[in-house]
């Protein structure tokens, strides 16, 4: 797997964008409003490096845009991994235009849709061993997707999971979700990534699937 890449290279950052505008690939835009999210799924018109600026249109079948100006927007391709935010321009109900991006966070290359932040991943989530405990335990995140989490844990703390046994997740990033996520530990094995500390994978299965409106919160935290 690759890791998780923030990518300031102003020619890079051009290069990948116009390769998924190349391919027509669609995005999903959103931003969130007065505590809801709005989000369309959409697709790059313009790229124009002198101005600085990028126009998408929403694809056919979607709603007309109901966009902010005055509120950070983010885009995302699914296929290729690239995240990111940015600031309106201008917009109208089937044109939106917003800033070129400072940075992107490039996911691995990959078919399954996973982020990974690899062995000094500084993410964390809280895991309670009861659904009803209000006590909550940090661990790091070594990689995440929809249907499921990899934690990054000591000796000490690999006592704690069992494959098999059923755990509760409350939050991924300081981003609390919706419903304490119920999981499940599905295998534990020792980590050779990483030199003179004895570490371990616990991969863990959600169920079910975090929810859109969760997992899109969460990306929001690590941009």
């Amino acid at each position: 797997m690759n890791e998780l890449i923030c990518e300031s290279e102003s020619s890079t950052i051009l290069k990948s964008l116009k390769s998924v505008q190349k391919k027509n690939e669609p995005c999903q835009v959103w931003q969130t409003i007065d505590g809801k999210r709005v989000l369309y799924n959409c697709l790059i018109e313009i790229i124009d490096q002198e101005l600085n600026m990028m126009c998408v249109s929403p694809l056919e079948g979607e709603e007309l845009f109901r966009f902010s100006r005055d509120v950070v927007i983010y885009c995302r391709f699914s296929s290729r991994g690239l995240l990111f935010k940015s600031d309106v321009l201008r917009k109208s109900n089937d044109l939106v235009s917003f800033s070129l991006p400072k940075e992107i966070i490039l996911e691995e290359s990959r078919g399954k849709e996973r982020s990974t932040f690899g062995s000094f991943s500084s993410f964390h989530c809280d895991i309670s061993f009861s659904e009803t405990s209000l006590m909550n335990n940090g661990y790091k995140i070594f990689d995440l997707s929809p249907s499921g989490i990899c934690l990054l844990v000591t000796d000490e703390e690999k006592e704690y999971f069992k494959v098999g046994s059923e755990l509760f997740m409350s939050s991924i990033q300081g981003v609390r979700l919706t419903n304490k996520t119920s999981c499940k530990v599905c295998h534990i094995k020792k980590s050779s990534a990483i030199k003179n500390s004895v570490k371990h994978k616990v991969g863990i299965e959600f169920e079910p699937k975090l929810n859109q409106d969760d997992y899109l919160k969460v990306m929001e935290a690590i941009i």
